[in-house]
């Protein structure tokens, strides 16, 4: 943020911290082996942290994200930048995840959230800094978030005119970056090997039969097929929340509690609204006695439901009766443990 040396000295700083971490992931196998999500929460907090030094004289608006190009599942996070543009069989919407604060900013507190969007072949994602939206029109500032969606619309997604018509119709009062990405191959699904086995053109029908697979497992109770079946799909296309949560529910089930503490925490990174989550993930910190992680979350739990009384009283059943803690979470919640 900022202009002329300000502006300057902290795109050095930013691409100078970006070049270390991406030297370091090439180089160090534990950087290789995190999930995406895992790898851009630590690489914001990195940027973050170093930016943060400078006392707020430094801070960036960003979007970083990382893009699976076998599958097409973008994942990424937003700090204060304007909204992304996502481009699907020629329909054009804006991308309203969560805004994070701008990277940099003092006193930070926030828990990043990682947004995903699944790709289709030709899907477009585009991202650019608020100077595509912030022109003269009639020497009023425009006020309208739609006002580039609907003028890429219009220019057919073609950068170079969009920029024209910017430059040509409208007085531009400040830098525009923009970057266009556009992908181009078949996304590799994760295959789901059943008896009839199938081969999927796009995410919608490959989600719908996924999580019909799932539901009838579910109910004949065959959580190890599933765990057997939905690992790879869990590790490498983690685009669901439901399914997720019942490959959590699944392993936590036959006693995996570890794995199923995996997933559930890949799931908060994507969720933090996802209620029955929280509980999964705190009976099964409870099975492996870490008390640190179950107050943290109960701390979370509190913040989303704003019911302090029933927060307390799972706490005082945390250190009780588990039968208790149980029972208890269903009545109150409604949740399948």
């Amino acid at each position: 943020m900022g202009k002329s040396l300000q502006g300057l000295v902290g795109t050095i700083v930013l691409s100078s911290i970006l070049s270390a971490i991406l030297k370091r992931t090439e180089k160090r196998n534990i950087e290789k082996e995190r999930f995406p999500e895992t790898w851009l929460k630590y690489t914001s907090l990195e940027i973050h942290e170093v930016l943060e030094t400078f006392q707020g004289f430094m801070m960036v608006s960003a979007i970083i994200g990382l893009l699976d190009i076998e599958n097409g599942l973008l994942y990424f996070i937003n700090f204060d930048h304007p909204k992304p543009i996502y481009i699907h069989k020629n329909h054009y919407r804006l991308i309203y995840s969560k805004i994070h604060k701008k990277l940099g900013f003092p006193k930070y507190n926030e828990i990043f959230e990682v947004t995903r969007i699944p790709l289709s072949r030709e899907d477009i994602f585009i991202i650019g800094s608020d100077g595509k939206d912030e022109i003269l029109i009639n020497n009023t500032i425009n006020e309208d978030e739609n006002f580039s969606l609907q003028l890429l619309q219009k220019s057919e997604a073609n950068i170079d005119i969009f920029i024209n018509t910017l430059k040509n119709h409208y007085i531009i009062k400040d830098d525009i970056s923009i970057i266009k990405i556009q992908y181009k191959s078949r996304p590799s699904f994760p295959l789901i090997v059943t008896e009839d086995e199938k081969s999927y053109n796009d995410y919608s029908s490959y989600i719908k039969n996924i999580k019909q697979i799932l539901q009838e497992l579910l109910q004949k109770k065959e959580y190890q097929t599933i765990i057997d079946l939905f690992k790879n799909l869990v590790e490498v296309y983690p685009v669901d929340d439901e399914i997720l949560y019942w490959y959590s529910y699944s392993c936590r089930k036959i006693k995996r509690y570890l794995e199923a503490v995996e997933i559930g925490e890949r799931l908060l990174n994507f969720n933090k609204n996802y209620i029955k989550n929280y509980f999964q993930l705190i009976y099964c910190y409870k099975k492996i006695n870490h008390q640190y992680r179950i107050n943290l979350l109960l701390e979370q739990l509190k913040e989303i439901t704003k019911q302090s009384k029933y927060i307390h009283k799972i706490k005082i059943l945390l250190t009780i009766n588990k039968k208790k803690l149980e029972k208890y979470i269903k009545v109150i919640y409604s949740v399948n443990l």
